[in-house]
């Protein structure tokens, strides 16, 4: 918990007092992303991928045309739950996203006056809930677990002057446990 309070005060430190940007290079984004979360041995078990849903955050500032630094939050918006067995024994599975935050850098490749491609690459951290039901005997267990590691995104941004919006593809945490992978669409804004 330390360490995640200082990387969040280092990050709004730079972005909110870096002498380099003007007030328009600093911006604050809302989105939605649909999520893809799977794990090896989903198929024995007879379970598909989880696909959750996010709300995401992020503020950030572009340092010039080229780069960028942003810091996100997102949401997990409720769970999913799934029927399938394991050793023939039934069993309710369910899985939510609680919430996910990152650091990142990101470059950017102006394609037009008002549109670039970008790359996001980072260190985020992941929050998920999972559980599981036998349905013969009712019993259960439940686990809490935090994921943290390299995180990265390509992406598409076009301007309106003050707002725009931003698509982008990626993984929220590069883990050899599973994946976790997702499409946002994002509203931005500049102050």
């Amino acid at each position: 918990m330390q360490f995640k309070s200082s990387v969040l005060a280092l990050v709004a430190g730079s972005i909110l007092f870096s002498s380099a940007a003007s007030a328009e290079d600093n911006y604050v984004s809302v989105g939605l992303s649909s999520m893809n979360y799977s794990e090896d041995g989903f198929d024995e078990l007879g379970l598909d991928d989880y696909t959750p849903l996010t709300l995401d955050l992020a503020v950030g500032q572009q340092v010039n045309k080229n780069l960028g630094v942003e810091f996100r939050l997102g949401f997990g918006m409720g769970d999913e739950s799934q029927s399938g067995s394991l050793s023939g024994v039934p069993l309710d599975a369910s899985f939510e996203l609680n919430n996910y935050w990152g650091v990142y850098v990101v470059p950017a490749l102006p394609v037009s006056e008002s549109s670039s491609l970008y790359a996001a690459l980072g260190f985020a951290s992941v929050e998920a809930t999972v559980e599981a039901e036998n349905r013969l005997n009712g019993a259960s267990v439940s686990s809490d677990g935090e994921e943290s590691g390299l995180s990265w995104g390509l992406g598409y941004r076009h301007d309106f002057g003050k707002n725009g919006f931003q698509l982008e593809f990626g993984s929220v945490v590069v883990s050899d446990d599973f994946d976790l992978t997702g499409l946002s669409a994002k509203y931005f804004f500049k102050f």
